[in-house]
């Protein structure tokens, strides 16, 4: 059975400790005006929920549920991503190292999209926040889409996919530990995670050029590594 990387989303709107005010965040008309980028971001559940298969009353039933305050926070299984590989796994990476890290490198930006959307949804509302903090993200989120479509196609054009491999929830379960602290959310997932990140992908580069596989470290090299250096400053002038 193929892995599934990708883990629902735990907690978007209010912290489990937190009283229900009379008014949440989610039903705020900014929320549910089409026209806005806080409706735009909360559009996003769906995906994060892994519900792209879920037919249409199905969505709506969902999208009712939070609407109505009798959902104050979205669960999710008992269960996350299957990260505990097993020894026919194991030998697999083992004779595909090259795909397994390309297969991190891609789920590490398909959590990078998601947290880029929850962030504005989570805080964009709770703080006043200046239009550049919204920009900024916006801009990490395009970004982070491009980087996760170039990386999956090359991880299929060496034979694999995104979902054939064990994966982490390091950057959620810092992200879900820094639910009710915007400060702390930007300190860890930016000034630490997306530094790491930094730090490690000149060895990453090394690996995939001295294994002569030159298109990745090339799009690595040109691509994916300039950019990511942008997204380390995102809504740190606050």
């Amino acid at each position: 059975m193929k892995s599934q990387p990708h883990p629902s989303i735990s907690r978007i709107a209010s912290s489990s400790t937190r009283q229900p005010s009379p008014s949440p965040p989610l039903d705020h008309p900014l929320l549910f005006n089409p026209t806005t980028l806080l409706f735009s971001s909360t559009r996003r559940l769906p995906r994060l929920l892994n519900a792209t298969t879920l037919s249409p009353p199905l969505h709506n039933s969902f999208h009712n549920l939070i609407k109505s305050k009798r959902r104050q926070k979205i669960s999710s299984p008992e269960r996350f991503s299957r990260n505990n590989a097993n020894k026919f796994k194991i030998f697999i990476w083992l004779l595909n190292k090259l795909q397994f890290i390309l297969h991190s490198l891609v789920h590490t930006e398909s959590w990078a999209i998601d947290l880029s959307w929850d962030i504005i949804a989570r805080f964009g509302k709770q703080q006043d926040m200046p239009r550049d903090f919204f920009t900024d993200f916006v801009k990490v989120a395009q970004d982070e889409g491009r980087h996760f479509t170039l990386l999956a196609a090359r991880l299929e054009e060496l034979g694999s996919h995104y979902g054939a491999l064990p994966a982490h929830d390091g950057l959620w379960d810092s992200a879900m530990a820094t639910s009710n602290d915007l400060l702390a959310r930007l300190a860890i997932e930016h000034c630490v995670h997306e530094a790491r990140g930094l730090d490690v992908l000149p060895t990453t580069i090394s690996r995939f050029r001295n294994n002569n596989d030159y298109k990745t470290a090339d799009l690595l090299e040109s691509v994916i590594y300039p950019e990511e250096i942008t997204h380390c400053a995102a809504g740190m002038l606050i």
